[in-house]
């Protein structure tokens, strides 16, 4: 059977996660394995991966001990790369090539990085290591795929995106369109849970809760909101360093009554047709998973303008400058909410453009058997 390393996996739910355990579930497993190498010890989707089939396989992070990863990267790759036709190296910044490195010289053929992210998400030490090894990583590297166009151009040399032997691919973040579907029924079913009432106003939020994201934003613009629509309430879905930060934030702020920390939720494409807005700020962000299942589910969504129009798959986007004050979101928002939209075209709108997972997942993995 034909095998593919897959690299990248981390212990927490963000949007790269996402991106590989989307494809992960819908690749045919009859026709490859697909293994796993990482460097925690508890892998998000850990149960799922190997109850399909899939091996994991755990090193030491460079971070926690250099000569120990070096020393059970080059042996891991020294003993296994001759079971696998391709590797695939999912990551958001340049500072590390070794995986890609050790797979060149143990002989595995199909070499894919696949870039997340389109700007320095790391130390300036680690920004550094991205750029040197930006001007390199063609030596090693195969095939070079992206989420959008400015993730490729932040992560890879001009020739590998544009040369004449260029191995270049533009990947959808692509999602099941059937299940981010709004659905009526889960919608009064999370209102009912949550105590909600029909008639309220629901916002709300996806994402890792730490800075970049901006979730302290979220909650100001909300206390605007507030204030003028007092049957409203935020829903917080994600986990994070910050977390108990902004539940304590919501607290300062006097509105925590009419919050709602969700924390990490397998549920999210019923808690989106909960809610009626969808506020994401994000102070940098690539192609976001996040907000494409967003739009998915037909939810009014208001992004910064750090989001690339690339993720702006629909018309039900706004995007709003940062250089603006919560006030001027929140008073944005309540002026062009529009709470009567068909959200049930959304999904299929989708799915026309490219972002269907079954289809892409088809693609992708033919990618990794054809020469």
């Amino acid at each position: 059977m034909n095998k593919v390393l897959i690299v990248g996996l981390s212990n927490t739910h963000g949007g790269v996660e996402s991106v590989i355990i989307n494809f992960f579930r819908h690749f045919d497993k009859k026709k490859t394995q697909f293994d796993f190498l990482t460097i925690v010890d508890n892998p998000s989707y850990k149960d799922e991966i190997l109850a399909n089939g899939g091996e994991i396989y755990r090193i030491t992070g460079r971070g926690e001990n250099a000569y120990k990863f070096y020393k059970e990267c080059k042996s891991f790759f020294k003993n296994h790369a001759h079971e696998y036709s391709a590797i695939w190296f999912n990551t958001c910044m340049l500072s590390n090539l070794v995986y890609l490195k050790y797979a060149k010289r143990y002989g595995i053929k199909k070499r894919i990085i696949h870039a997340h992210v389109s700007h320095n998400i790391a130390s300036f030490f680690h920004f550094l290591l991205h750029c040197m090894n930006k001007k390199i990583v063609s030596r090693y590297a195969t095939d070079f795929w992206a989420c959008d166009e400015s993730a490729a151009k932040y992560t890879f040399p001009r020739r590998a995106i544009n040369g004449a032997r260029s191995r270049y691919r533009l990947i959808n973040n692509a999602i099941d369109t059937c299940r981010f579907k709004y659905n009526e029924e889960s919608r009064l079913k999370i209102r009912s849970a949550m105590g909600i009432e029909r008639n309220a106003i629901v916002f709300g939020h996806v994402g890792r809760m730490d800075s970049g994201k901006n979730q302290e934003f979220v909650i100001e613009i909300f206390s605007h909101i507030l204030r003028c629509k007092a049957n409203s309430y935020l829903l917080l879905v994600g986990d994070g360093p910050d977390l108990e930060k902004l539940k304590q934030y919501s607290i300062d702020m006097g509105i925590q009554n009419n919050i709602i920390f969700l924390g990490r939720r397998n549920d999210v494409a019923d808690i989106l047709s909960a809610m009626d807005v969808f506020v994401f700020p994000s102070k940098y962000e690539s192609f976001g998973i996040s907000l494409l299942e967003a739009e998915c589910s037909g939810l009014m969504c208001y992004t910064s303008d750090a989001v690339p129009l690339s993720a702006c798959v629909c018309d039900n986007v706004e995007r709003i400058s940062l250089t603006e004050s919560a006030e001027f979101w929140a008073n944005k928002i309540l002026n062009h909410m529009l709470l009567d939209q068909n959200r049930l075209t959304y999904s299929q709108i989708i799915k026309e453009k490219g972002f269907d997972i079954v289809h892409e997942a088809h693609k992708v993995q033919e990618s990794f058997i054809t020469k």
